[in-house]
Protein backbone atom coordinates (compact mmCIF):
# COMPACT_ATOMS: atom_id res chain seq x y z
CA UNK A 1 0.00 0.00 0.00
CA UNK A 2 1.43 3.00 -1.43
CA UNK A 3 1.17 6.78 0.92
CA UNK A 4 -1.31 7.66 -1.50
CA UNK A 5 -3.49 4.80 -1.30
CA UNK A 6 -4.09 5.74 2.80
CA UNK A 7 -4.56 9.23 1.47
CA UNK A 8 -7.32 7.82 -1.40
CA UNK A 9 -8.84 10.72 -3.13
CA UNK A 10 -8.87 13.62 -0.08
CA UNK A 11 -5.31 15.34 -0.70
CA UNK A 12 -4.52 17.72 -3.42
CA UNK A 13 -2.48 20.46 -4.25
CA UNK A 14 -3.34 23.86 -3.56
CA UNK A 15 -1.18 27.69 -4.54
CA UNK A 16 -1.82 30.68 -3.76
CA UNK A 17 -0.25 33.00 -6.96
CA UNK A 18 1.84 36.28 -6.23
CA UNK A 19 -0.79 38.28 -7.18
CA UNK A 20 -2.94 36.99 -4.53
CA UNK A 21 -0.33 36.20 -2.16
CA UNK A 22 -1.20 39.68 0.18
CA UNK A 23 -4.70 38.03 0.32
CA UNK A 24 -3.72 34.84 1.38
CA UNK A 25 -5.96 34.80 5.03
CA UNK A 26 -8.86 35.62 3.33
CA UNK A 27 -8.31 32.56 0.45
CA UNK A 28 -7.20 30.55 3.81
CA UNK A 29 -10.31 31.25 6.00
CA UNK A 30 -12.70 30.40 2.34
CA UNK A 31 -10.81 26.88 1.90
CA UNK A 32 -11.86 26.25 5.51
CA UNK A 33 -15.44 27.96 5.16
CA UNK A 34 -15.81 25.47 2.51
CA UNK A 35 -14.71 22.51 4.75
CA UNK A 36 -11.43 21.70 3.24
CA UNK A 37 -8.44 20.94 5.67
CA UNK A 38 -4.84 22.87 5.10
CA UNK A 39 -2.39 20.37 5.94
CA UNK A 40 1.85 21.05 5.42
CA UNK A 41 1.96 24.62 3.60
CA UNK A 42 4.87 26.35 3.05
CA UNK A 43 5.87 30.21 1.65
CA UNK A 44 7.88 30.14 -0.76
CA UNK A 45 9.36 32.67 -3.51
CA UNK A 46 9.94 30.20 -6.71
CA UNK A 47 13.23 30.21 -8.74
CA UNK A 48 12.78 30.13 -12.38
CA UNK A 49 14.39 26.26 -12.62
CA UNK A 50 11.60 25.18 -10.18
CA UNK A 51 8.44 26.61 -11.91
CA UNK A 52 10.08 25.56 -15.42
CA UNK A 53 10.08 22.07 -13.87
CA UNK A 54 6.70 22.14 -12.45
CA UNK A 55 5.10 23.59 -15.62
CA UNK A 56 6.98 21.80 -17.76
CA UNK A 57 3.53 20.28 -19.40
CA UNK A 58 3.01 23.85 -20.61
CA UNK A 59 7.03 23.99 -22.08
CA UNK A 60 5.87 24.42 -25.63
CA UNK A 61 2.54 26.94 -25.38
CA UNK A 62 3.06 30.88 -26.24
CA UNK A 63 2.53 31.70 -22.99
CA UNK A 64 4.68 29.67 -21.20
CA UNK A 65 7.63 32.34 -20.58
CA UNK A 66 5.31 35.11 -19.33
CA UNK A 67 3.64 32.44 -16.89
CA UNK A 68 7.15 31.04 -15.02
CA UNK A 69 8.09 35.13 -14.94
CA UNK A 70 5.06 35.80 -13.01
CA UNK A 71 5.41 32.73 -11.15
CA UNK A 72 8.89 34.04 -9.79
CA UNK A 73 7.67 37.55 -9.45
CA UNK A 74 6.78 37.01 -5.70
CA UNK A 75 6.19 34.78 -2.95
CA UNK A 76 3.41 31.92 -3.17
CA UNK A 77 1.83 29.44 -0.59
CA UNK A 78 1.69 25.72 -1.54
CA UNK A 79 -0.96 24.04 0.96
CA UNK A 80 -2.07 20.64 0.59
CA UNK A 81 -6.02 20.14 1.14
CA UNK A 82 -7.44 17.51 2.95
CA UNK A 83 -11.33 16.26 2.64
CA UNK A 84 -12.21 13.98 5.19
CA UNK A 85 -14.57 11.63 4.50
CA UNK A 86 -16.47 12.24 7.77
CA UNK A 87 -17.50 15.34 5.80
CA UNK A 88 -19.70 13.66 3.30
CA UNK A 89 -22.32 13.33 5.98
CA UNK A 90 -23.25 16.99 6.51
CA UNK A 91 -22.23 18.60 3.45
CA UNK A 92 -25.49 18.53 2.04
CA UNK A 93 -26.86 20.67 4.53
CA UNK A 94 -23.76 23.27 5.14
CA UNK A 95 -23.12 23.92 1.30
CA UNK A 96 -21.85 27.21 0.31
CA UNK A 97 -21.68 28.54 -2.90
CA UNK A 98 -20.39 27.54 -5.38
CA UNK A 99 -22.00 24.79 -3.72
CA UNK A 100 -19.23 21.62 -3.81
CA UNK A 101 -20.29 18.90 -1.96
CA UNK A 102 -17.80 17.06 0.25
CA UNK A 103 -18.28 13.59 -1.62
CA UNK A 104 -16.42 14.76 -4.91
CA UNK A 105 -12.95 14.03 -4.83
CA UNK A 106 -10.84 16.94 -3.66
CA UNK A 107 -8.88 17.69 -6.38
CA UNK A 108 -11.96 18.21 -7.71
CA UNK A 109 -14.06 20.37 -5.20
CA UNK A 110 -11.26 22.63 -5.19
CA UNK A 111 -11.04 23.08 -8.65
CA UNK A 112 -14.67 24.11 -8.41
CA UNK A 113 -14.19 26.73 -5.64
CA UNK A 114 -11.31 28.23 -7.56
CA UNK A 115 -13.35 28.66 -10.50
CA UNK A 116 -12.46 28.30 -14.58
CA UNK A 117 -9.43 30.46 -15.61
CA UNK A 118 -12.05 32.28 -17.82
CA UNK A 119 -15.68 34.13 -16.43
CA UNK A 120 -15.30 32.22 -12.83
CA UNK A 121 -18.30 32.79 -11.41
CA UNK A 122 -19.32 35.28 -8.54
CA UNK A 123 -18.05 34.06 -5.05
CA UNK A 124 -15.08 31.53 -6.48
CA UNK A 125 -11.32 32.65 -5.56
CA UNK A 126 -10.47 33.61 -9.09
CA UNK A 127 -13.47 35.93 -9.28
CA UNK A 128 -12.80 37.40 -6.09
CA UNK A 129 -8.99 37.78 -6.32
CA UNK A 130 -7.86 36.79 -9.92
CA UNK A 131 -7.20 40.00 -12.57
CA UNK A 132 -6.64 37.87 -15.50
CA UNK A 133 -6.37 34.57 -17.04
CA UNK A 134 -2.96 34.28 -16.01
CA UNK A 135 -2.91 36.29 -13.11
CA UNK A 136 -6.14 34.14 -11.88
CA UNK A 137 -4.56 34.01 -8.17
CA UNK A 138 -4.39 30.02 -7.52
CA UNK A 139 -3.35 26.79 -8.51
CA UNK A 140 -4.78 23.62 -8.21
CA UNK A 141 -4.51 20.28 -9.15
CA UNK A 142 -6.33 18.93 -12.39
CA UNK A 143 -6.75 15.20 -11.15
CA UNK A 144 -6.08 12.91 -8.44
CA UNK A 145 -2.80 11.86 -10.28
CA UNK A 146 -1.44 15.36 -10.50
CA UNK A 147 -2.61 15.74 -6.73
CA UNK A 148 0.14 13.03 -5.96
CA UNK A 149 2.92 14.18 -8.20
CA UNK A 150 2.35 17.99 -7.07
CA UNK A 151 2.48 17.17 -3.62
CA UNK A 152 5.69 15.51 -3.92
CA UNK A 153 7.09 18.44 -5.94
CA UNK A 154 7.03 20.70 -2.94
CA UNK A 155 6.53 18.46 0.21
CA UNK A 156 9.01 15.64 1.11
CA UNK A 157 7.27 12.25 1.68
CA UNK A 158 8.56 12.39 5.05
CA UNK A 159 6.69 15.01 5.90
CA UNK A 160 3.43 14.00 4.35
CA UNK A 161 3.72 10.79 6.16
CA UNK A 162 4.06 12.85 9.75
CA UNK A 163 1.27 14.46 8.22
CA UNK A 164 -0.75 11.43 7.33
CA UNK A 165 0.22 9.81 10.71
CA UNK A 166 -0.80 12.60 13.41
CA UNK A 167 -4.47 13.08 11.45
CA UNK A 168 -5.03 9.23 12.38
CA UNK A 169 -3.74 9.72 15.85
CA UNK A 170 -5.79 12.63 16.03
CA UNK A 171 -9.00 11.30 14.59
CA UNK A 172 -8.51 8.25 17.15
CA UNK A 173 -8.89 10.52 19.60
CA UNK A 174 -11.58 12.09 18.99
CA UNK A 175 -13.52 8.69 17.90
CA UNK A 176 -12.16 7.18 21.61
Amino acid sequence: MTLFDRIGNTATLAIIKPEAFNHRQDILRTIRQHGFIIGPHNILQLKQRQAEEFYAEHEQKSFFADYIRHMCSGPVLTAVLRNEPELDKRSAAQARPPYVTMAADTWYRWRQLMGPYTDPPAGTIRALYGTSVTMNAVHGSDSHTAAQREILFFFSLATIINYVESAAVRAAHVVA
